[in-house]
């Protein structure tokens, strides 16, 4: 009850105050500042708050209304349309612009300055009647008063009421330096003498004087600075209007429409003002936002071990991060400004090129790409780069920004582990996966102009590993290993397809020059005693032989070079056949 006494009160004093100050003709006062203060009270509060609030107003319109406006008739129904007017703005407001941050946004000032007119001249209509009934007054005139009184004191004391409600001006008080607050204080002074220099005096046309320091007060203390300026201007410019005084004395016209001149005035201040202090709002948030951001971007690359590296779109250096130094042996202020290509190995420039084209066009997306680079002493390494593209104000790219990750040791261990996966682990020669995949690479490139596959297959292995053992066996495979290798001299492909087959790719040789080194072979391991730990052990091979020009694909080279050794087992073991 006691807060709500308070509003009532309050309520009180503004309107009396502007009924008695601005009530000129016994028509409808030309400012109304409660309204200002009943629409921020409504949408600074839950609604649930809002039918205390608007009874509580209520019965303060009735008295002012009742003691110095139009008398006792008009008092409850005047009553009822000073509460419904900022109602009606309230919920449009609250319609129109949900988040409530009427005051940060070009579109939140846009809805606030409709609500602040519409809701005056939807309850004007009303209030001019009953204004016209009660006092004889003429309809017209007191319709206009009312629009511009109530919109403009809406739209000029809204805002300030607004901070005084939330807490604002205390936090600021609490929360500014002593420097601040002083300079606070010297801006809303200057703010003062401007409105005296220009509203005190009939012989000059000053009215640009309050703008400008308004507008200066405007950028230095942002919203609030705003706001307290536009009251200043408001109260100082109206007392002296009302007697005559200041630019509007130049219309040679009755005291109400200096005063509609203004409020003009006024409105155009306020319009020109809050668009301001809102963009200053936004230019500070984004100014904090950038700043947090940028702190935490060089924490996070001043101590990150991958290279932070940003590029314009023609590839050339703007930010390399610390980290290149150790990673490269880079200066990282020795490379900004020069091209990027020099960090990457020749060969591999087109593919890191295509992926910063790649980013520049896929705005959103992270293009990730491998690629060998060089340090300052010229070491090869291998990096992994991923690129994503810099906006500019307009939204389009303009820029690459990378994550760089050394990845040599993960290369290195992918070849180990991709030579291990095509490598035989007994006789170090290629298995049968990498035997295959050089053998399909062969014939897909389009055939061959010359080059045979053979196939070998040791003769009674199965005896030699249960007269000897098992490490004989090894020993038999191994010593026919070295003595394939010996009699290609390195140059052909040596593999074991598995068990005790084995398989050549001899490229570039004829068929009849393939049959030649494939019987020297075949003869070199008959006569060859392999040493083992069980004694010196003999044996003898069987081969098949096809010329790749006959192939079309690899797997029917096996066929027929498969068929080719089973006709050799079939005749006898020990020789080498042709396939048909």
């Amino acid at each position: 009850m006691r807060h709500l006494g308070l509003q009532l009160l309050l309520f009180l004093a503004l309107a009396a105050a502007t009924v008695s100050s601005t009530r000129i003709g016994g028509g409808v006062a030309l400012m109304w500042v409660a309204g200002g203060y009943a629409l921020a009270y409504l949408l600074t509060r839950p609604r649930r708050a809002w039918p205390a609030a608007l009874a509580a107003f209520a019965i303060g319109s009735t008295v002012a209304t009742f003691t110095v406006g139009i008398g006792p008739v008009g008092a409850v129904p005047m009553a009822l349309i000073n509460v419904c007017e900022p109602l009606l703005a309230a919920l449009l407001l609250q319609r129109w612009h949900p988040r409530g941050t009427y005051f940060e946004s070009g579109h939140g000032i846009a809805c606030f300055s409709g609500a602040c007119l519409l809701a005056p001249a939807c309850a004007g209509l009303a209030g001019a009647l009953c204004v016209t009934v009660v006092t004889g007054t003429p309809f017209t005139g007191n319709l206009l008063n009312w629009v511009l009184g109530h919109g403009l004191g809406m739209l000029t004391f809204t805002p300030l009421f607004m901070l005084l409600l939330r807490g604002e001006f205390r936090d600021w008080s609490r929360n500014s330096t002593a420097g601040q607050r002083v300079e606070g204080g010297l801006l809303f002074a200057l703010v003062s003498l401007t409105c005296v220099i220009a509203f005190a005096q009939n012989r000059l046309p000053l009215g640009f004087l309050p703008m400008l320091a308004l507008t200066l007060a405007t950028f230095r203390l942002g919203r609030l600075g705003a706001a307290v300026s536009i009251i200043i201007v408001a109260l100082v410019g109206g007392w002296f209007t009302l007697r005559g005084m200041g630019p509007t004395s130049y219309i040679q016209t009755e005291a109400a429409t200096r005063v509609h001149f203004f409020q003009l005035y006024m409105a155009a201040a306020v319009l020109t003002i809050l668009p301001v202090a809102a963009d200053l709002k936004q230019r500070k948030r984004l100014y904090e936002t950038l700043r947090d951001s940028e702190a935490r971007f060089r924490l996070v690359t001043e101590n990150s071990t991958d290279i932070i590296l940003n590029l314009d779109a023609n590839g050339t250096i703007r930010y390399v991060s610390p980290a290149i130094a150790s990673v490269a042996g880079y200066a990282p202020e020795g490379l900004v400004g020069g091209p990027a290509q020099k960090l990457v190995c020749e060969e591999d420039w087109g593919i890191a090129w295509a992926a910063h084209q790649a980013a520049l066009r896929a705005p959103g997306r992270t293009i990730t790409t491998d690629h060998r680079g060089l340090t300052a002493e010229g070491e090869m390494r291998w990096f992994e780069t991923r690129s994503r593209a810099v906006l500019n104000d307009a939204g389009e790219p303009d820029g690459i920004v990378s994550s760089i990750r050394d990845i040599t040791e993960r290369k290195a261990t992918e070849m180990r582990l991709t030579q291990a996966a095509s490598t035989d682990p007994l006789t170090g020669l290629a298995n049968r996966r990498g035997f295959e995949a050089r053998l399909h690479m062969m014939l897909e490139r389009g055939g061959c102009s010359a080059g045979c596959l053979a196939v070998f297959d040791i003769d009674h292995f199965k005896a030699v590993n249960d007269g000897f053992g098992h490490d004989a066996g090894d020993a038999v495979i191994v010593a026919f290993a070295e003595m394939a290798q010996s009699i290609t001299g390195g140059r052909d492909l040596v593999a074991r397809l598995g068990g005790e087959e084995f398989g050549i790719i001899l490229a570039d040789l004829t068929q009849a020059e393939a049959e030649t080194l494939c019987d020297h072979l075949r003869q070199t391991v008959s006569e060859t005693p392999v040493p083992t730990s069980s004694g010196d052990v003999r044996i003898t091979v069987s081969a098949g032989l096809v010329d790749l020009r006959s192939a079309s694909d690899a797997s029917t080279a096996f066929r027929a070079a498969d068929a080719a050794l089973y006709r050799a087992k079939a005749e006898g073991r020990d020789r080498l056949r042709l396939a048909a």
